[in-house]
């Protein structure tokens, strides 16, 4: 596992909370999963960069690491749970 690798796998770890930040109660799923996209592909980009290893290959797999880990994560711990109804809930403008 290289740099770029293991620097998506945290990344990826922590993006479900940020993107329940994102997220707006109010908003159809297919927005927010667009949200979740567009987060994602920011996050790997960033993470391709930090890493040193800023090339298209190096993005391809932050983002696509990124992405995985962190769809993964959402589905299996934390999707319907009281804590994303709290969190998405406290902090949407679109209610």
């Amino acid at each position: 596992m290289g740099k770029v690798e293991a620097a998506a796998l945290i990344v990826g770890i922590v993006m479900p909370l940020l993107v329940t930040l994102l997220k707006q109660a109010g908003w159809p799923k297919k927005v927010n999963f667009v949200i979740a996209l567009v987060a994602c592909a920011g996050a790997g980009v960033l993470t391709a960069w930090a890493s040193g290893l800023f090339t298209g290959t190096a993005v391809i797999v932050a983002i696509a690491t990124i992405f995985t880990i962190a769809q993964t994560e959402y589905r299996l711990f934390f999707a319907g749970t009281e804590i994303e109804e709290l969190v998405n809930y406290r902090t949407s403008i679109a209610k």
